[in-house]
């Protein structure tokens, strides 16, 4: 598993499965991913865990189904939607919930996130992965240009496989490094209006939910206090997945890159150089 598909996952991985080694579970956790795209998360947790967990993992996209059989993992892919889950059949029946950079894509927000609460046991927890928009200032999105203009002159970033002609065409603004200063770059690709049209990808609804509405309806369902869902994993390394996602090439230098990104993000991270573009949030069913 070192494509540059799975190396991408690494901090999040190693925040998810120590976050379940400190729940101290003495039987197989039962878990559900939810939009898990082309599976290349529920392949590594279950390489790692191996028998001691079972993973359900959906995604309505049939495309990214068929993509998830290449990984010959030992978990139950399946094209469907969490509301389309048969709500008495797994009433209480999972002791995680998984959400992988997918909460956002999930419309209606509210009924996604109340289903989630009925099919977890008690005492179960919740888990989001998530990109926060809010955390790129100026600094920040200068550190991801930097890097991704270094590696376009090398000739590392290639046009990424996703037949959107709209996307293309915003991609080839946001890599010249003429088209304006790093906000600017950023958000020519990333304003929310644009995002929305661009990033559907067969995911559950139409609509992508802010940061704060996030926080709002799991707070919500889940009878929590809005800093309780937030506090517990903030300032994580995620923008190699943007590297990822805009074209890098998945090389062994490509994997090289990946992880040397992930340590110098974490170290500017935690110097206080560049904002965490990651956020993790966590809430458990009483």
């Amino acid at each position: 598993m070192n494509s540059i598909r799975y190396i991408q996952h690494k901090p999040f991985l190693a925040y998810f499965t120590g976050l379940l080694e400190s729940r101290d579970y003495t039987n197989e956790i039962k878990a559900l991913e939810v939009g898990c795209g082309p599976g290349h998360f529920s392949a590594l947790l279950k390489d790692q865990l191996k028998d001691r967990i079972d993973i359900t993992a959906i995604d309505p996209s049939q495309e990214d189904i068929q993509t998830c059989a290449s990984h010959h993992a030992a978990v139950k892919y399946r094209a469907t939607t969490i509301l389309d889950m048969d709500p008495e059949r797994y009433r209480e029946h999972f002791d995680v919930i998984l959400f992988s950079k997918s909460l956002h894509h999930c419309d209606p927000l509210d009924e996604t996130v109340e289903q989630a609460h009925r099919f977890l046991k008690k005492g179960g927890i919740l888990v989001a992965e998530e990109f926060n928009p809010d955390a790129i200032d100026e600094p920040t999105a200068r550190f991801f240009f930097n890097r991704l203009d270094l590696l376009r002159i090398g000739n590392h970033i290639l046009q990424p496989a996703i037949k959107s002609e709209s996307f293309l065409a915003r991609w080839e603004q946001m890599i010249d490094p003429k088209s304006g200063p790093p906000v600017e770059r950023w958000a020519s690709i990333f304003n929310r209006k644009a995002a929305t049209n661009l990033f559907k990808h067969g995911l559950q609804g139409h609509h992508m939910s802010s940061h704060g509405a996030m926080i709002t309806s799991l707070a919500k369902a889940f009878g929590s206090g809005d800093e309780s869902v937030v506090k517990a994993a903030r300032n994580q390394p995620f923008l190699q997945c943007n590297f990822v996602l805009f074209g890098l090439e998945d090389t062994p230098i490509g994997e090289a890159v990946v992880e040397a990104i992930i340590a110098q993000e974490a170290s500017a991270i935690k110097d206080g150089v560049i904002n965490g573009t990651g956020v993790s949030y966590l809430v458990e069913k009483q």
